[in-house]
């Protein structure tokens, strides 16, 4: 009997979702990716690479709001400053700022077609 419930426990397990990343590595991410996109020509497939993390890294942004409880006033503002900040690094092509969007794009887990 012991067999069957240990399985049971693992395939739970492999079925839970991985946990949120921390509130502010995904608006920096969220707001890094979005910048890095904006006005871009989609045809590139590191585009399109880094317009699905953007999603996947906004909506781990918004989870993270939801879960801590903020409202959407809040979440708008940390969005907007977080972008605001960005901008201007990705502009004058910040070395670290340029790390961490590819960090960014590199902790997207992998996406279901």
């Amino acid at each position: 009997m012991r067999a069957p419930a240990g399985l049971a426990a693992l395939a739970a397990l492999a079925a839970a979702p991985p946990a949120l990343p921390p509130y502010p590595k995904a608006l920096r991410c969220a707001a890094l990716l979005e910048m890095a996109v904006k006005g871009q020509d989609f045809v590139s497939p590191e585009v399109r690479k880094r317009f699905d993390a953007a999603i996947f890294w906004s909506m781990a942004a918004a989870d993270g709001a939801r879960a801590a409880g903020y409202g959407s006033a809040r979440f708008k503002q940390d969005e907007g400053d977080a972008a605001a900040a960005a901008a201007p690094q990705l502009a004058a092509k910040d070395a670290a700022a340029l790390a961490e969007l590819d960090a960014c794009v590199k902790a997207v887990p992998p996406l279901r077609p």
